[in-house]
């Protein structure tokens, strides 16, 4: 089956703050675009579930944590169909699989659930040694006709084996290259979120920050809810760049540029769901009249296991006189939404920095952002932004300074907004 006939595409809108460029210098325009993901038919078929479970058992994870996540497990077991497979990991400073990946029929997910509730706490945390279990599981069975995951619940930080955040992060990038993803689940105010969410991201998964051990259950089946609906896989989002012109992708995704093409790991999508992007665009100084246009298109995998490569609209520009640039109307929505995109990454950025106690990089991060803010926007819309903003770099006085909950809740609010994710 060719990619034109599979049914239905996933849609691609976008928009450019102004179309006009100014000859003879160089100039910035911002883009916004919106992808809607495949919808799913009544009754369509959806790739089966190929997942570990992987929990932490630390000595940090006794009572009600330990509890609801083994809670949430026994839920998330429920969920699974006879087609999907399943495994189990536990660890502290040991991993241990507690059940090899297999069919997820109704006998082994009672097993699994009997298993499941022997399980007690044990000592230190071995975030990496889990993972990397559970990667070894998924991996022996996955295939394109899979939705491969590997979902990470953890309380703590990673204090045995593999601990360094780069090097955990390039693991993940490498698994997610072999086919094998990851979603993270940080329960509590002891996690390191920058971590979790940069595994998460380069995984091609979520991130989710849990408050309250009773809450684990709601975040498993919103997770496990939103990979038995995926339509579109492995989304990626190319964009050509011509010679002397930058592109700046505002939302906090993994992306590269190289040989003219400018590329975003969008990761999974379930039935339906829409993700907004935002660009931001150096346009070199180009002579009156030149036509610039940079292609846009996205590929990614369907639900019946068929590539799809979809063109979305091109990002048109016009190179006109100064008179005509100054009379072109601006498109407000796209400023706006490239400046909230860019007011978020401010705040990750300014919160990664207080992570490691560095206040002057963290005001540094905020007051650049505030002026850049100042200058693109009209006042009316950028007052709110800024007003944040300045909220969060008043924070950042040693008086003042935010708990691990608040500073984890700022964070995950950001990674959501910044992702297009409701939870």
């Amino acid at each position: 089956m060719s990619p034109e006939s599979v049914e239905p595409h996933a849609q691609l809108e976008t928009s450019v703050d102004r179309t006009l460029i100014p000859p003879g210098e160089p100039a910035q325009r911002f883009a916004l675009l919106i992808l809607h993901a495949p919808d799913s038919g009544e009754g369509a078929a959806h790739p089966p579930l190929n997942l570990s479970l992987v929990v932490d058992r630390s000595g940090s994870m006794s009572g009600d944590k330990l509890k609801f996540a083994k809670e949430a497990c026994q839920h998330a077991l429920r969920l699974l169909h006879e087609a999907d497979r399943v495994s189990l990991v536990i660890y502290d400073d040991e991993v241990e699989i507690l059940a090899p990946s297999q069919p997820a029929t109704a006998r082994v997910r009672e097993d699994l659930m009997r298993r499941l509730r022997d399980v007690r706490s044990g000592a230190s945390t071995d975030l990496h040694g889990g993972w990397e279990a559970g990667c070894g599981q998924v991996s022996e069975h996955h295939g394109n006709a899979y939705v491969n995951r590997v979902l990470l619940l953890t309380d703590g930080l990673a204090n045995v084996g593999i601990v360094d955040q780069e090097d955990v992060v390039s693991r993940v990038k490498a698994q997610r290259r072999g086919g094998v993803g990851t979603t993270t689940l940080g329960v509590g105010e002891d996690f390191n979120q920058f971590l979790l969410q940069g595994m998460a991201d380069n995984g091609g998964g979520h991130f989710y920050f849990i408050e309250k051990p009773d809450q684990i259950a709601a975040y498993f089946k919103n997770e496990l809810g939103e990979m038995l609906t995926i339509t579109a896989r492995e989304l990626l989002l190319e964009i050509g760049i011509p010679s002397g012109f930058s592109l700046d992708l505002l939302n906090d995704l993994p992306h590269e540029a190289g040989a003219g093409t400018y590329r975003a790991d969008l990761g999974d999508a379930s039935a339906g769901e829409v993700r907004t992007l935002a660009l931001r665009i150096g346009v070199p100084a180009s002579d009156l009249h030149s036509e610039i246009h940079l292609p846009v298109r996205v590929v990614y995998t369907d639900a019946a296991c068929q590539a799809v490569e979809l063109s979305g609209p091109v990002l048109s520009f016009l190179v006109a006189s100064a008179g005509a640039c100054e009379e072109q109307p601006t498109d407000e929505t796209v400023l706006l939404e490239a400046g909230r995109l860019l007011a978020e990454r401010a705040k990750t950025q300014a919160l990664a920095y207080l992570y490691k106690d560095e206040r002057a990089a963290a005001r540094g991060a905020l007051e650049e952002v505030i002026a850049t803010l100042q200058k693109m926007l009209p006042a009316e819309l950028a007052a709110p932004l800024v007003r944040e903003l300045e909220e969060l770099l008043q924070r950042t006085d040693d008086q003042l300074l935010m708990d691990a909950h608040e500073a984890k809740l700022r964070h995950h609010t950001s990674y959501r907004a910044q992702h297009s994710r409701k939870i």
